[in-house]
């Protein structure tokens, strides 16, 4: 999985940030009205705002169990005061920052994969090809595009499938230039459940460029580039 290709984007970070902030109590009353509507309105946001939710709260409750248990071995079970140094505050934040930029990681893959398998079966390779003079062809693109469809060996297939991408789109006539679609729509596909969403605009960007103006190629392309 080549997950060093995450796009964690500026508006991923300044949405944690203003999540921190409205855990905090720290938004205006317009901020914050401004916010729950948000999170009312974008799925995406509510999903990540339980995430970090139930990080604090885990959080919360693991630094009281360690507390209880450093106060019964160290001071006979008695209740005291307990000064927290800034050095303690300033790593819990650390803490805190480091798992939501992986919540937010997490989250991103998930919604990669999610929409990967939502549209991976769009195009598939046309009956008449069957028994056809490409049959040999056919069989690998076939079996590429299961290995797509079920997520595995994607850093080969995605290299075996970008190779018959190229020859597909070359000006010269040859065996993959009929299925051309379907190579370049599963190779975006496997992408997608590669992480790298990147990649898989390019592709599609390409499709789309390809394609004639209201077909069901372009409309499909777009409509994924817009889910992006």
């Amino acid at each position: 999985m080549n997950d060093e290709q995450i796009n964690i984007t500026d508006q991923d970070i300044a949405d944690d940030e203003q999540l921190m902030a409205y855990f905090r109590g720290e938004l205006s009353a317009e901020d914050e009205a401004i916010f729950t509507e948000r999170l009312r309105t974008d799925s995406a946001l509510k999903t990540r705002a339980i995430a970090v939710a139930r990080l604090i709260k885990g959080l919360e409750n693991e630094g009281n169990k360690r507390d209880t248990k450093i106060i019964k071995q160290d001071f006979g079970g008695k209740t005291v005061g307990v000064k927290f140094h800034p050095w303690i505050a300033a790593a819990a934040a650390v803490l805190v920052g480091v798992c939501i930029v992986f919540g937010v990681m997490f989250y991103s893959n998930q919604s990669l994969e999610t929409l990967a398998t939502q549209y991976q079966n769009e195009f598939s390779l046309p009956e008449s090809s069957r028994g056809s003079d490409d049959e040999d062809i056919v069989a690998k693109l076939q079996n590429l595009f299961n290995s797509v469809s079920e997520g595995q060996n994607l850093d080969n297939t995605i290299e075996t499938l970008d190779n018959y991408w190229r020859q597909s789109l070359s000006e010269t006539y040859n065996g993959f230039t009929n299925y051309s679609l379907q190579i370049g729509w599963n190779l975006a596909i496997a992408h997608l459940k590669n992480h790298d969403k990147s990649k898989a605009k390019d592709v599609l960007k390409t499709l789309i460029n390809n394609s004639e103006d209201g077909s069901r190629v372009r409309t499909k392309s777009e409509e994924l580039v817009g889910k992006l």
